[in-house]
Parts: structure tokens; sequence; C-alpha cells
């Protein structure tokens, strides 16, 4: 019992804050000047495509990281499909909050992000090779 509260703590509990600070900002209402701003086409100081390809390329990377340490096979496929089915999840949802809209395309950008770290995670496994 005390190696597996171990191990969510180490492994798990970074997924599981990141994901929730996700939610936290993509599934919070906007406020009304937010709305008014948004509709206007005013530009956020860091376009949403780069937030969700940072976003997500980090959870796939901490849920590589957990799912390694698991011991799952095929590590990288499976944490870039956790990532991409939890953006698109996020999405669905975002189409019942307040002054947000479900994209496609965020959807994609979740994608995009979670393959763009692979070649991290390839560096960073034949780096742990080498060693061995």
């Amino acid at each position: 019992m005390r190696r597996f509260l171990k191990h969510q703590l180490v492994y798990w509990a970074p997924v599981y804050a990141w994901a929730g600070l996700i939610a936290y900002f993509s599934l919070s209402p906007l406020p009304s000047s937010q709305i008014l701003i948004s509709q206007v086409k005013a530009h956020p100081p860091i376009p949403a495509y780069y937030q969700h390809l940072v976003s997500y390329g980090l959870l796939t990377i901490l849920l590589w990281r957990a799912l390694e340490n698991a011991r799952i096979k095929n590590t990288q496929l499976t944490s870039v499909f956790l990532a991409v089915a939890y953006g698109a999840l996020n999405e669905a949802c975002q189409l019942f909050v307040a002054g947000r809209s479900s994209s496609f395309f965020d959807a994609f950008s979740n994608l995009i992000g979670s393959l763009l770290v692979q070649p991290v995670i390839f560096g960073y496994k034949a780096k742990i090779r080498k060693k061995d």
C-alpha cells in the first residue's frame, strides 16, 4: 500500500494536477468583458494554439512518465491517445460553458502538441539506454 501511494504521489499527482489546471482554465466561463473582447477579435497575448500545443505537450510528457513507471506497454502511443482523448473531452465540455466554444482546430492543436514532444521522449529514452 505504501509503495502504491508513493507511486501515485511521485508519478500520477503531476498528471492529475496539470489536467486539473487545464480543465480549470478551459472550462471556466469567460467574464462578460472578455466575451466582448473576443467578439471584437482582439488577440490574447499568447495565441490559443500555442497554449494548446504547450499544455497538451506537457500533459503527454507527464502521462508518458507515469505510464513508463507503471510498466505499461506502448507508453508513448498510450500517452498520446490519453492526452488527445482528454483534450477532445475538454473541447466537448466547452460547448456547455458560457462564453466558450468547442473547436476542431483546438483539438487538432492538442494532437500536434502531443506529437511534437515525441522526439523529446525518444531522446530521453535513448539517453537512459546509453547509461545502462
